[in-house]
């Protein structure tokens, strides 16, 4: 093991004795950082006239530095608020029960959330469809596992990606 993974292990094991979220949260960057990658957003007739999305769901994947000490990363939940220009267009909250494991090359879907609010009402949303791009921005709780022992830590992660590709469909039955 080199010296620049022992000292990320060493540092991470003081933020877990002492236990602080908000250290926690100054490093995420040194073990992972997460990516919406796409997110894909149905209407039916009855949901457009609800102001709701009839599905939604998005794919999420790891962004692993090139050193990694991670041997797994599981998510616990995730919310996202999906926003267009500067207004928000829906938000969606999902819990993993089990956490989602997701491959530390590869991404995982989020599964389909049903009769999603639209915050700003169908009119307003469908004016977003024509970008086909929407900014995801995500809180996800999730446990990564180093190679020390193993060590299983929480790690709560923010982050913001602009220009997702965004597939709208819509039926009437």
């Amino acid at each position: 093991m080199d010296l620049l993974v022992v000292l990320v292990v060493l540092f991470v094991h003081l933020l877990q004795v002492a236990g602080s979220a908000i250290q926690a949260r100054q490093i995420p960057g040194l073990l992972l950082n997460i990516h919406i990658s796409n997110i894909t957003a149905h209407f039916t007739g009855a949901s457009l006239l609800n102001n709701q999305l009839s599905r939604v769901d998005f794919n999420i994947s790891p962004i692993v530095p090139g050193l990694s000490i991670l041997t797994s990363v599981a998510i616990k939940s995730v919310t996202l608020t999906a926003v267009s220009g500067t207004t928000t267009m829906f938000k969606v909250e999902k819990t993993f029960d089990p956490a989602a494991e997701v491959p530390l090359n590869g991404s995982i879907n989020s599964g389909i959330m049903t009769n999603v609010p639209l915050t700003q009402g169908s009119a307003a949303t469908l004016s977003a469809v024509n970008s086909g791009t929407l900014t995801a921005n995500g809180q996800f709780d999730t446990l990564v596992t180093i190679i020390t022992q193993p060590l299983t830590l929480p790690l709560p992660l923010t982050t913001v990606d602009v220009l997702v590709p965004t597939a709208w469909s819509i039926s009437f039955f």
